[in-house]
Protein backbone atom coordinates (compact mmCIF):
# COMPACT_ATOMS: atom_id res chain seq x y z
CA UNK A 1 0.00 0.00 0.00
CA UNK A 2 1.15 3.54 -0.64
CA UNK A 3 1.02 6.38 1.87
CA UNK A 4 -2.25 7.51 0.38
CA UNK A 5 -3.85 4.10 0.89
CA UNK A 6 -4.01 3.18 -2.79
CA UNK A 7 -2.40 0.32 -4.64
CA UNK A 8 1.32 0.55 -5.39
CA UNK A 9 0.75 -1.08 -8.78
CA UNK A 10 2.30 0.92 -11.64
CA UNK A 11 -0.15 2.95 -13.66
CA UNK A 12 0.91 1.14 -16.82
CA UNK A 13 -0.57 -2.12 -15.47
CA UNK A 14 -4.07 -0.73 -15.85
CA UNK A 15 -3.77 -0.87 -19.63
CA UNK A 16 -5.49 -3.94 -21.01
CA UNK A 17 -5.78 -5.32 -24.50
CA UNK A 18 -3.57 -4.43 -27.50
CA UNK A 19 -1.27 -1.48 -26.99
CA UNK A 20 -1.45 1.42 -29.47
CA UNK A 21 1.13 1.50 -32.22
CA UNK A 22 2.83 4.78 -31.36
CA UNK A 23 4.86 6.41 -34.15
CA UNK A 24 8.60 6.16 -33.79
CA UNK A 25 10.08 9.31 -32.29
CA UNK A 26 11.93 11.45 -34.81
CA UNK A 27 15.12 13.31 -34.05
CA UNK A 28 15.00 17.07 -34.39
CA UNK A 29 16.77 17.45 -37.76
CA UNK A 30 14.72 14.65 -39.31
CA UNK A 31 11.47 16.18 -38.09
CA UNK A 32 12.42 19.61 -39.48
CA UNK A 33 13.50 18.09 -42.80
CA UNK A 34 10.23 16.20 -43.12
CA UNK A 35 8.25 19.34 -42.26
CA UNK A 36 10.18 21.37 -44.83
CA UNK A 37 9.78 18.67 -47.49
CA UNK A 38 6.02 18.69 -46.93
CA UNK A 39 6.05 22.45 -47.48
CA UNK A 40 7.85 21.87 -50.77
CA UNK A 41 5.28 19.23 -51.76
CA UNK A 42 2.52 21.75 -51.06
CA UNK A 43 4.44 24.34 -53.09
CA UNK A 44 4.61 22.10 -56.14
CA UNK A 45 1.00 20.95 -55.81
CA UNK A 46 -0.22 24.55 -55.66
CA UNK A 47 2.06 25.44 -58.57
CA UNK A 48 0.45 22.67 -60.65
CA UNK A 49 -2.99 23.87 -59.59
CA UNK A 50 -2.35 27.28 -61.18
CA UNK A 51 -1.53 25.93 -64.64
CA UNK A 52 -5.03 26.72 -65.90
CA UNK A 53 -4.91 30.36 -64.69
CA UNK A 54 -4.78 32.49 -67.83
CA UNK A 55 -3.66 35.82 -66.31
CA UNK A 56 0.13 35.57 -66.32
CA UNK A 57 0.62 38.52 -63.98
CA UNK A 58 -1.63 37.15 -61.26
CA UNK A 59 -0.18 33.68 -61.72
CA UNK A 60 3.34 35.06 -61.24
CA UNK A 61 2.41 36.98 -58.10
CA UNK A 62 0.77 33.89 -56.62
CA UNK A 63 3.81 31.71 -57.33
CA UNK A 64 6.16 34.29 -55.81
CA UNK A 65 4.02 34.18 -52.66
CA UNK A 66 4.34 30.38 -52.60
CA UNK A 67 8.14 30.61 -52.65
CA UNK A 68 8.10 33.29 -49.95
CA UNK A 69 6.00 30.97 -47.79
CA UNK A 70 8.54 28.14 -48.05
CA UNK A 71 11.56 30.38 -47.36
CA UNK A 72 9.72 32.19 -44.58
CA UNK A 73 9.17 28.90 -42.74
CA UNK A 74 12.92 28.69 -41.99
CA UNK A 75 13.79 32.40 -41.79
CA UNK A 76 14.62 33.97 -38.40
CA UNK A 77 11.89 36.41 -37.33
CA UNK A 78 14.09 39.53 -37.39
CA UNK A 79 14.37 39.16 -41.17
CA UNK A 80 11.53 40.00 -43.52
CA UNK A 81 10.46 38.99 -47.02
CA UNK A 82 9.07 41.35 -49.60
CA UNK A 83 9.10 42.44 -53.22
CA UNK A 84 9.92 45.73 -54.90
CA UNK A 85 12.86 48.02 -55.62
CA UNK A 86 16.14 48.32 -53.72
CA UNK A 87 17.60 51.83 -53.36
CA UNK A 88 20.86 53.12 -51.93
CA UNK A 89 21.63 56.39 -50.15
CA UNK A 90 22.67 58.07 -53.41
CA UNK A 91 19.48 57.24 -55.30
CA UNK A 92 20.72 54.29 -57.34
CA UNK A 93 18.03 51.67 -57.88
CA UNK A 94 17.78 47.97 -58.56
CA UNK A 95 15.38 46.42 -61.01
CA UNK A 96 12.03 45.14 -59.82
CA UNK A 97 12.95 42.22 -57.57
CA UNK A 98 10.61 39.30 -56.91
CA UNK A 99 11.82 38.35 -53.41
CA UNK A 100 13.92 40.55 -51.14
CA UNK A 101 15.22 39.26 -47.80
CA UNK A 102 15.91 42.22 -45.54
CA UNK A 103 16.89 42.86 -41.92
CA UNK A 104 14.06 44.47 -39.97
CA UNK A 105 16.55 45.76 -37.35
CA UNK A 106 18.53 48.05 -39.67
CA UNK A 107 16.02 50.36 -41.34
CA UNK A 108 12.49 49.46 -42.45
CA UNK A 109 11.33 49.47 -46.06
CA UNK A 110 9.65 52.60 -47.36
CA UNK A 111 6.04 52.62 -48.63
CA UNK A 112 5.75 49.04 -47.43
CA UNK A 113 2.28 47.63 -48.02
CA UNK A 114 1.41 43.95 -48.35
CA UNK A 115 5.03 43.06 -48.99
CA UNK A 116 5.65 45.74 -51.65
CA UNK A 117 8.03 48.60 -51.07
CA UNK A 118 11.34 50.39 -51.49
CA UNK A 119 14.13 48.70 -49.58
CA UNK A 120 17.24 50.55 -48.33
CA UNK A 121 20.25 48.67 -49.65
CA UNK A 122 21.96 48.59 -46.24
CA UNK A 123 19.17 46.31 -44.95
CA UNK A 124 19.08 43.88 -47.92
CA UNK A 125 20.87 40.52 -47.69
CA UNK A 126 19.32 38.20 -50.28
CA UNK A 127 17.41 38.47 -53.56
CA UNK A 128 15.51 35.82 -55.50
CA UNK A 129 14.11 36.00 -59.01
CA UNK A 130 11.16 33.60 -59.40
CA UNK A 131 10.46 31.99 -62.78
CA UNK A 132 7.67 29.62 -63.70
CA UNK A 133 9.53 28.40 -66.80
CA UNK A 134 13.20 29.34 -66.89
CA UNK A 135 14.52 30.37 -70.30
CA UNK A 136 18.11 30.89 -71.33
CA UNK A 137 17.67 34.64 -71.58
CA UNK A 138 16.44 34.69 -67.97
CA UNK A 139 19.92 33.63 -66.82
CA UNK A 140 21.53 36.66 -68.41
CA UNK A 141 18.76 38.98 -67.21
CA UNK A 142 19.21 37.73 -63.66
CA UNK A 143 22.98 38.11 -63.95
CA UNK A 144 22.58 41.72 -65.09
CA UNK A 145 20.12 42.48 -62.29
CA UNK A 146 22.43 40.90 -59.70
CA UNK A 147 25.41 42.86 -61.03
CA UNK A 148 23.66 46.07 -59.94
CA UNK A 149 23.99 44.77 -56.35
CA UNK A 150 27.55 43.42 -56.67
CA UNK A 151 30.50 45.23 -55.05
CA UNK A 152 32.65 44.87 -58.19
CA UNK A 153 30.32 47.12 -60.19
CA UNK A 154 31.40 50.78 -59.88
CA UNK A 155 27.98 51.89 -61.15
CA UNK A 156 26.00 49.57 -58.91
CA UNK A 157 24.32 50.18 -55.56
CA UNK A 158 26.62 50.77 -52.61
CA UNK A 159 26.23 50.14 -48.89
CA UNK A 160 26.42 53.52 -47.18
CA UNK A 161 27.52 52.61 -43.67
CA UNK A 162 30.88 51.29 -42.57
CA UNK A 163 30.94 47.54 -42.15
CA UNK A 164 32.55 45.35 -39.52
CA UNK A 165 34.82 43.38 -41.89
CA UNK A 166 38.43 44.25 -42.57
CA UNK A 167 38.71 47.69 -44.17
CA UNK A 168 35.20 48.61 -42.90
CA UNK A 169 33.69 46.42 -45.62
CA UNK A 170 30.38 44.52 -45.58
CA UNK A 171 29.00 41.44 -47.29
CA UNK A 172 26.83 42.37 -50.27
CA UNK A 173 23.58 40.55 -51.14
CA UNK A 174 23.50 36.96 -52.36
CA UNK A 175 21.42 36.88 -55.57
CA UNK A 176 19.68 33.80 -56.96
CA UNK A 177 17.00 32.30 -59.22
CA UNK A 178 14.17 30.00 -58.14
CA UNK A 179 12.52 28.31 -61.13
CA UNK A 180 9.72 25.77 -61.04
CA UNK A 181 10.75 24.35 -64.42
CA UNK A 182 12.87 25.19 -67.48
CA UNK A 183 12.26 24.99 -71.22
CA UNK A 184 15.45 22.95 -71.69
CA UNK A 185 17.34 20.23 -69.86
CA UNK A 186 19.39 22.40 -67.52
CA UNK A 187 21.58 19.51 -66.37
CA UNK A 188 23.02 18.83 -69.85
CA UNK A 189 23.86 22.36 -70.97
CA UNK A 190 26.42 24.80 -69.63
CA UNK A 191 25.69 28.14 -68.00
CA UNK A 192 26.88 31.48 -69.40
CA UNK A 193 30.59 32.02 -68.78
CA UNK A 194 30.08 34.95 -66.41
CA UNK A 195 27.99 32.73 -64.08
CA UNK A 196 30.75 30.13 -63.67
CA UNK A 197 33.06 31.50 -61.01
CA UNK A 198 32.91 32.39 -57.34
CA UNK A 199 32.52 36.10 -58.03
CA UNK A 200 29.47 35.58 -60.27
CA UNK A 201 26.80 38.13 -59.39
CA UNK A 202 23.90 35.64 -59.60
CA UNK A 203 25.16 32.83 -57.41
CA UNK A 204 22.54 30.06 -57.13
CA UNK A 205 19.93 28.59 -59.49
CA UNK A 206 17.36 25.94 -58.56
CA UNK A 207 14.90 24.25 -60.95
CA UNK A 208 12.56 22.22 -58.78
CA UNK A 209 10.76 19.99 -61.30
CA UNK A 210 14.11 18.93 -62.77
CA UNK A 211 15.63 18.38 -59.30
CA UNK A 212 18.47 20.67 -60.33
CA UNK A 213 20.68 23.03 -58.37
CA UNK A 214 23.72 25.04 -59.42
CA UNK A 215 26.07 27.25 -57.42
CA UNK A 216 28.15 29.70 -59.48
CA UNK A 217 27.60 27.48 -62.51
CA UNK A 218 28.76 24.31 -60.72
CA UNK A 219 26.01 21.71 -60.81
CA UNK A 220 25.18 19.81 -57.64
CA UNK A 221 23.66 16.33 -57.74
CA UNK A 222 20.24 16.23 -56.04
CA UNK A 223 17.79 13.40 -55.65
CA UNK A 224 14.37 15.05 -55.62
CA UNK A 225 12.61 18.42 -55.94
CA UNK A 226 12.37 18.65 -52.14
CA UNK A 227 16.09 17.95 -51.79
CA UNK A 228 16.90 20.62 -54.38
CA UNK A 229 14.81 23.24 -52.57
CA UNK A 230 16.25 22.23 -49.20
CA UNK A 231 19.81 22.73 -50.46
CA UNK A 232 18.78 26.00 -52.08
CA UNK A 233 17.40 27.25 -48.76
CA UNK A 234 20.65 26.29 -47.04
CA UNK A 235 22.76 28.11 -49.63
CA UNK A 236 20.51 31.15 -49.48
CA UNK A 237 19.92 31.50 -45.75
CA UNK A 238 22.47 29.59 -43.69
CA UNK A 239 25.05 32.41 -43.64
CA UNK A 240 22.57 35.28 -43.46
CA UNK A 241 23.46 36.05 -39.84
CA UNK A 242 27.12 36.48 -40.89
CA UNK A 243 25.96 38.87 -43.59
CA UNK A 244 23.92 40.82 -41.04
CA UNK A 245 26.82 40.93 -38.59
CA UNK A 246 29.01 42.52 -41.27
CA UNK A 247 26.69 45.53 -41.53
CA UNK A 248 26.38 48.47 -39.15
CA UNK A 249 23.47 48.73 -36.74
CA UNK A 250 20.35 50.88 -37.12
CA UNK A 251 21.36 54.43 -38.15
CA UNK A 252 18.32 56.51 -39.03
CA UNK A 253 20.30 59.74 -39.16
CA UNK A 254 22.30 58.47 -42.12
CA UNK A 255 19.11 58.24 -44.18
CA UNK A 256 17.19 61.27 -42.88
CA UNK A 257 19.94 63.84 -42.50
Amino acid sequence: MTAGGGSSTSATSFRTGPQPDYPKAQQGPQFIQNFFDRRVDDLLNLYNATVSVSHQGEKGVFRESLVRGVLGSVLPPHFGLGTGIIVDKWGRQSRQTDIIVFDRRVIPPVVFQEGHGLYPFDAVHRTVEVKSKLKREHLLEAQEAALLLHPSNPLGLKIASQGTLQGAQSYYPFSSIFAFDADWDVATDSFPADMKHNSAACRAVVVTKQSFLALSGNKLAVGSPAHAVRLFAILLLEMIEDSAASRSKFNLGMWLS
